[in-house]
């Protein structure tokens, strides 16, 4: 049971690290240079509820972006999950919901 859960932690780490550094990559491409083309669309929609954040909408998932990429190298590195894993998996849950637009109405 429990080789079967790091493993599941290890699933869900390496989709964590390939979505953050596809975003990011995606954001620095399509907000900060303009360039368009189905890299920057695939997976992306925008957000219906995304005027709480005005003009700097675009700029506030970078640092989010970039804790997960760091984190989950730490963490597949480090071969255990422990408290700066939980702290992902914290974060991980509103940016979520908010991508479901189920927050921030």
């Amino acid at each position: 049971m429990k080789l079967a859960l790091k493993k599941l932690w290890i699933i869900i780490l390496w989709i964590v690290l390939i979505y953050a550094a596809q975003h990011l990559v995606r954001d620095i491409l399509s907000d900060i240079f303009g360039i368009r083309n189905s890299f920057t669309d695939f997976g992306h929609r925008e957000s219906s509820n995304a005027v709480w954040c005005g003009k700097y909408c675009k700029w506030t998932t970078f640092p989010i972006e970039i804790f997960y990429i760091f984190t989950s190298l730490c963490l597949l590195k480090a071969k255990k999950f422990g408290v700066v894993g939980w702290l992902m998996m914290i974060v991980i849950i509103p940016v979520l919901l908010q991508y479901l637009d189920l927050i921030i109405k």
